[in-house]
């Protein structure tokens, strides 16, 4: 029996437009409450965002934000949240700089992004809806809190390359995850999605068998090994299909909220 439901949110839970149905959202979710199933939005946006979506008490919802570095329960409960070495930091902006020109990066912590004034516009625009939360600078010691995450952007023909660069050279420091979009995250080992909800899970008394989860790119695949239930989207690549255990419908047509009201006999 599924008793807990954890969805990425770009190009799963939410439409091309960026849109939901929340008024099925809301019928699904009451019932869950009803039956004291947990409901989470896992995904690589700021933890301020994913709080945003929710249509009625964001505190009723958990959360595993900026792909597992930050994890919060119902209720607003901390339950976990990384920390950069900041010595760390120097070595990977001197990297990103020299490696492409058409590199884009950011640096993410609980407060905020921290954007450097170098940053394009197109990437800046991008960046403006998922990261509410956001301060500009203009050299790394202007970066005063706490720090766990750093965004990079490149063009998506290059994303996979990018990535391996990324691994060679900071695997044994850093977590690399890829996501759709030309979006390619270093983050803190041991922070990740699956991680993050395998926390959740501890504190629910719950076993993975009882977890259902929906995604649709790499930074997915944590959570797919971990659950019993892992549903790619339709528009998932097929990477991420042949680890998934079922395929849900696609972004566009509401294809998570389709299976959620099967599972609480709402269709």
């Amino acid at each position: 029996m599924i008793k807990a439901v954890a969805v990425d949110i770009d190009g799963t839970f939410l439409d091309d437009h960026y849109h939901y149905d929340k008024e099925l959202f809301q019928r699904i979710f009451a019932e869950m409450q009803r039956q004291g199933a947990h409901f989470t939005f896992a995904s690589g946006d700021q933890y301020a965002f994913l709080q945003s979506l929710a249509p009625q008490d964001a505190k009723a919802i958990s959360y595993v934000s900026d792909n597992g570095a930050m994890v919060v329960d119902e209720g607003g409960q901390l339950v976990s949240c990384g920390k950069f070495n900041p010595t760390l930091l120097p070595q990977v902006i001197k990297f990103l700089q020299a490696a492409d020109p058409n590199v884009d990066y950011a640096i993410s912590g609980p407060e905020c992004l921290y954007v450097p004034d170098t940053m394009s516009d197109e990437v800046l625009q991008m960046m403006i809806a998922p990261y509410p939360k956001r301060r500009v600078f203009h050299q790394l010691s202007d970066i005063k809190g706490p720090t766990f995450k750093i965004v990079t952007h490149v063009p998506e023909a290059i994303k996979h390359d990018f990535y391996q660069q990324l691994v060679d050279r900071f695997g044994d420091q850093f977590r690399v995850t890829i996501s759709g979009f030309g979006w390619v995250d270093l983050i803190i080992p041991g922070c990740d999605k699956g991680n993050g909800l395998k926390k959740l899970l501890k504190r629910w008394h719950l076993s993975p068998d009882e977890l259902a989860v929906f995604g649709d790119g790499e930074n997915d695949l944590t959570m797919f090994k971990l659950a019993g239930h892992a549903y790619a989207m339709a528009n998932a690549n097929d990477t991420v299909k042949a680890a998934a255990t079922d395929i849900a419908p696609s972004n566009n047509e509401q294809g998570v909220l389709q299976v959620m009201a099967g599972f609480w006999g709402l269709q």
